[in-house]
């Protein structure tokens, strides 16, 4: 008999009690993503069937809630508790404040900012919306010592979850640059980078950072399945890239270009 604690002919599990909240259901079969039972200490949430990954649903496939900007302890709203977090991410004590959900100002980094965005908001005394972003990092190998490089992202490609109009990247080279040239062609969907070196790069590193924000849906943060993201071309030399001006820098072998989440 289901219930009573022992495991018999036709049960999977029987854990003695009638609660659908743990490992074992009440019908003594285990307890399962998209059962419609919250599985506590387990699942953040459970929809059952309405479970989905598309915009606005209230639990994701994986059982996760939905990353909501500014909610850093992922409870489904953002509070006062939400800001302290945010601090002790920007000094350091915590590490699993994610971009998507802590940085807040949308400028790629993690700070107290972020945290005093959230106090205002929730006060009343700031009407923006937050507005997070997700940091996009460009990798590059050189081949040689490399001076000029320029490549193309698609952000648009096959795959791409990305929707609304509001996308935008705001970029920063995060190396010493003579020229740094990020140019977003949102209708595209292309993110085209030109980068001059102010010293030849010689070793892989990173970059620069592009903080990307889509305004879809007000306090509604990106994830990194929002991306597909890959390098169409790249160059030595601004001279390679198409329609583009004509530079002094020699061709040879193309450097190694990684896009990092």
């Amino acid at each position: 008999m289901c219930g009573n604690g022992r495991v018999e002919p036709g049960e999977a599990c029987d854990d003695g009690n009638a609660r659908n909240d743990d490992g074992c259901l009440r019908t003594c079969q285990p307890a399962r993503c998209g059962d419609g039972y919250l599985w506590r200490g387990v699942e953040e949430c459970d929809e059952g069937a309405g479970n989905s990954n598309q915009p606005g649903a209230a639990c994701r496939t994986d059982c996760t809630l939905p990353d909501i900007c500014g909610d850093a302890d992922r409870d489904g709203r953002v509070t006062t508790a939400d800001a302290a977090r945010i601090i002790s991410a920007a000094v350091g004590i915590d590490g699993e404040c994610r971009f998507s959900v802590c940085d807040v100002n949308g400028d790629g980094q993690i700070s107290v900012l972020d945290a005093a965005t959230v106090l205002a908001v929730l006060s009343g005394s700031d009407v923006a919306f937050f507005d997070c972003s997700l940091p996009i990092r460009f990798w590059i190998a050189p081949s040689a010592a490399l001076d000029e490089v320029a490549f193309e992202v698609d952000y648009g490609a096959s795959g791409s979850t990305f929707v609304g109009a509001g996308e935008a990247a705001a970029c920063v080279a995060t190396v010493p640059v003579l020229s740094a040239q990020f140019e977003n062609l949102a209708n595209a969907r292309v993110l085209r980078v030109r980068l001059g070196f102010a010293k030849a790069l010689e070793r892989p590193q990173v970059v620069a950072i592009c903080g990307f924000v889509n305004d879809r849906t007000p306090s509604t943060a990106l994830r990194p399945d929002d991306f597909s993201v890959r390098v169409i071309s790249s160059s030595l030399g601004y001279s390679r890239m198409p329609g583009a001006a004509s530079s002094a820098a020699a061709a040879g072998p193309e450097p190694e270009i990684r896009v990092l989440f």
